[in-house]
């Protein structure tokens, strides 16, 4: 699909739309590696999560061409992350965004989820990790609660 998108359809810009496009480290290899071995000419991007990300990874697919990351993190704070069940603590966002800026294609974003008790503290970690990180664009968003949801 993506040599006749490529190659036929001339697509050089091409963007990967899966929340978590890394989970499947081996499939994601194999792409960098099939964009290669095809020789195609193209720059992507795709959304994952801080988790599922590492060096090896983050070198691969800047050599097939990736030069933008949109990471997901909800919070630098771990009381917060905690409070929204996630599993992902704020130090992988650190290590993610650190190797991100080694092959420069690191997009993070920070989701501000309104969460119960959430205080100038927690906002001050957010800040933090932003200054601390320096990352090439930052969205504050708020959480929205959908049918079925549960409420935190």
């Amino acid at each position: 699909m993506l040599k006749t998108a490529v190659n036929r359809h001339g697509q050089r810009i091409i963007s990967f739309k899966d929340d978590t496009f890394t989970a499947n480290k081996s499939r994601v290899l194999a792409i960098c590696e099939g964009i290669r071995k095809q020789q195609l000419e193209f720059i992507w991007s795709c959304d994952t999560r801080a988790d599922y990300l590492d060096d090896e990874l983050l070198y691969e697919m800047r050599r097939a061409g990736c030069i933008r990351i949109s990471v997901g993190v909800e919070s630098a704070s771990n009381i917060i992350l905690k409070n929204i069940k996630k599993k992902a603590v704020s130090g992988q966002a650190f290590r993610c965004d650190s190797g991100s800026k080694k092959v420069r294609h690191a997009n993070p974003i920070l989701y501000d989820g309104g969460e119960s008790g959430r205080n100038s503290g927690d906002i001050s970690t957010d800040m933090y990790y932003i200054n601390r990180a320096k990352p090439n664009q930052f969205v504050f968003s708020q959480l929205h609660l959908y049918p079925g949801t549960e409420e935190i």
